[in-house]
């Protein structure tokens, strides 16, 4: 009897490290949502900065007031600016994702996650 109560014991020890991994695991893809979904907002109006700024490169290069070299510098920023707001959208998709298999709750369609085994 005694050796029972102490494995009841030890599986409830256990079980509740395995809730307060769960609920750490849980805060920490819902920080890192937060940050991925931040980080894609401001890296999409850098964009938008960067496409303007070109935009204006571009007038001024066919009025022949900016060299081809500092037009394709425009370019170039526009093409990183790109390419950064790709990767960070890339990243707040895996959050999503992450936060998805965490809870086990979809947040975009507003409905559980079934896990097939």
């Amino acid at each position: 009897v005694e050796s029972q109560h102490i494995n009841l014991k030890t599986k409830e020890i256990e079980s509740e490290e395995v809730s307060r991994q769960l609920v750490n695991q849980i805060e920490t893809s819902t920080e890192n949502y937060i940050q991925a979904k931040n980080r894609a907002v401001i890296l999409e109006k850098t964009v938008e900065l960067a496409q303007k700024s070109f935009d204006i490169s571009y007038q001024k290069f066919q009025r022949g007031s900016l060299s081809s070299e500092e037009l394709a510098q425009a370019q170039r920023r526009l093409t990183e600016a790109k390419i950064n707001s790709l990767a960070a959208k890339m990243d707040y998709q895996l959050s999503v994702a992450a936060l998805n298999k965490a809870c086990l709750y979809d947040w975009e369609h507003h409905q559980p996650v079934w896990m097939e085994e």
